[in-house]
């Protein structure tokens, strides 16, 4: 049976899916289609999210047969075969047994972070994107983090939960010591060429063949034209629709049309120092395991 012997393990908002197109353009990388099938936090034991928009999010993907998984990996030459569900770091006892079982024995974890309150904030605005977060404000939404949670919504509505690091990170670190590489979101963006090389090297890839970052993939914000952005969701959540604008439409005017109708407003100062304060647990994890400090994380 055909194993991944790399994952992209997450966290949702940090640049997973960037990273998981630059490297499947490499000619020796092989990535599941769908990216993300968060069959490692879900083996063997489907589930079915009730949050708004989690039924094309994550449930319509989600693949939790082990031969189904395997079989994504079908007919594919290339050495390296990845796999990125973020979902993967957020459920260490069950995904780290997961990753033993169904993957290659020298599998490789690539965790890529963000500052865990601009990651949680960038949820909101990914999920006010698409029109499923009702809350205007950041801060109701993370007050309404615990109700949605225990209702069963799926983890991008955990804001804060996603962001505690120190909960999750450290399992992976003993679990796969050295094959485990942090990437730091902030590094991705500022300083795109050299984090990839990083990244190819840690993965063993050609070093003649370089690997380049997509602009802009994924982005969240406010709508600014919220008719334009209930027709660019009605296409991305109806199949047929979906199918025939990924054949006609290429992928970069796609992410150029969405990107345009988006604004990023900045958070509210206070809600956004609390909400550091209260996480620096998760930035102090992240530390330990770069051997560095991260001051852009603690707002400094």
């Amino acid at each position: 049976m055909a194993r991944p012997n790399f994952v992209i393990a997450g966290a949702a908002r940090s640049g997973t899916t960037a990273l998981a197109r630059a490297l499947g353009a490499h000619p020796d990388v092989f990535f599941t289609e769908p990216k993300e099938v968060h069959f490692f936090a879900h083996v063997d034991a489907p589930r079915r999210y009730l949050g708004p928009g989690d039924d094309a999010a994550i449930n319509h993907p989600m693949v939790s047969d082990p031969a189904a998984f395997s079989a994504l990996f079908d007919g594919a030459a290339e050495p390296l075969l990845g796999e990125g569900s973020v979902s993967t770091l957020y459920a260490p006892d069950v995904a780290i047994p997961a990753l033993r079982a169904h993957a290659d024995p020298d599998l490789k974890v690539i965790a890529v972070l963000r500052s865990p309150a601009e990651r949680a904030y960038s949820a909101f605005l990914y999920l006010r994107s698409r029109g499923h977060e009702t809350a205007e404000r950041f801060v109701d939404g993370l007050d309404a983090e615990a109700e949605r949670i225990d209702a069963g919504w799926h983890h991008m509505w955990h804001y804060r939960g996603m962001s505690r690091y120190d909960q999750q990170l450290p399992a992976f670190a003993d679990a796969f010591g050295s094959r485990l590489l942090v990437v730091d979101f902030d590094d991705l963006e500022s300083a795109p060429a050299a984090t990839l090389s990083n990244v190819a090297d840690f993965l063993g890839l050609d070093p003649t063949v370089p690997v380049t970052m997509a602009a802009d993939v994924n982005r969240g914000g406010e709508p600014r034209s919220a008719a334009w952005s209930a027709v660019v969701n009605r296409v991305r959540t109806t199949p047929a629709l979906n199918r025939l604008a990924r054949t006609v439409v290429p992928p970069q005017v796609r992410t150029q049309l969405r990107s345009r109708n988006l604004a990023r407003p900045d958070a509210d100062p206070e809600v956004m120092a609390a909400l550091r304060a209260e996480l620096v647990p998760a930035t102090e994890a992240v530390e330990r395991v770069l051997g560095r400090s991260l001051p852009r994380w603690r707002g400094e």
